[in-house]
């Protein structure tokens, strides 16, 4: 892991519009270069709205937020994996690709499909395509515009274990090949035990960081009865 900082969070407030009480009241966070971060939390404490903050597409808050050393949005844009994979229905595999990185080539388009199990349905559309399947078009498109930071929300929500095991596997592989500074939203410790480098539990509100945990085992030394502790230690920190 690089020792810059990638992400430099310091959020004095933020509210959402209407609401009395606020989100965040000075939230201090930095993540280190090719750092897999991961945010663990309950539903609603603010994840998600955080990781759209850091992609520049919510600026209404009292504070900054840099990137790589620029205001966040000025950056380059991230690679984003949104809980709903938001493919273009009309569109094959390969053309919801080049939607959003119109420079990438066919071929290009083509190979990072491979790189994420799909070689053979390029011409898939969406509809003909299983969730996990739409999970991994969306996770190509979102590497298609060669990031440095990589957004991940709840990827895993609403497919089957199974298939969450092998989303699992293709990020790890991409963290190790690729290196780009991961942020992964999820509100089940299990995914953070298998793909972080360090957790962050948010808690509250305003939300605060209740707990940071470092996972000294690297992700490839992992074995089952260690992501059970690690789970377990999680646990035990969100209940305390």
């Amino acid at each position: 892991m690089a020792s810059g900082v990638a992400v430099s969070i310091d959020i004095r407030a933020k509210r959402f519009d209407g609401a009395t009480g606020l989100l965040f009241d000075g939230l201090r966070l930095d993540v280190a270069e090719g750092e897999v971060l991961a945010l663990v939390g309950p539903s609603g404490v603010g994840k998600s709205t955080l990781l759209r903050m850091i992609a520049g597409l919510d600026t209404t808050f009292d504070g900054v937020i840099s990137v790589f050393g620029q205001p966040a949005g000025e950056a380059g844009p991230p690679g984003f994996v949104f809980q709903d994979p938001r493919l273009l229905p009309w569109l094959s595999a390969v053309a919801n690709i080049r939607a959003v990185s119109p420079a990438t080539t066919m071929d290009e388009a083509a190979a990072l499909l491979g790189e994420m199990g799909l070689s053979g349905f390029e011409a898939a559309l969406p509809g003909r395509l299983s969730g996990g399947m739409q999970r991994r078009v969306a996770l190509a498109r979102a590497l298609a515009v060669e990031p440095r930071l990589l957004l991940l929300d709840e990827p895993f929500v609403s497919i089957d274990r199974k298939l969450v095991r092998e989303l699992q596997e293709v990020i790890s592989r991409i963290a190790e090949k690729r290196r780009p500074t991961m942020i992964l939203v999820s509100h089940d410790p299990e995914d953070a035990a298998r793909l972080a480098d360090r957790v962050i539990l948010l808690q509250g509100r305003p939300a605060r960081i209740v707990t940071e945990t470092y996972l000294e085992t690297p992700r490839g030394a992992r074995d089952p009865a260690r992501i059970l502790e690690i789970v377990a230690e999680l646990d035990s920190e969100a209940e305390a």
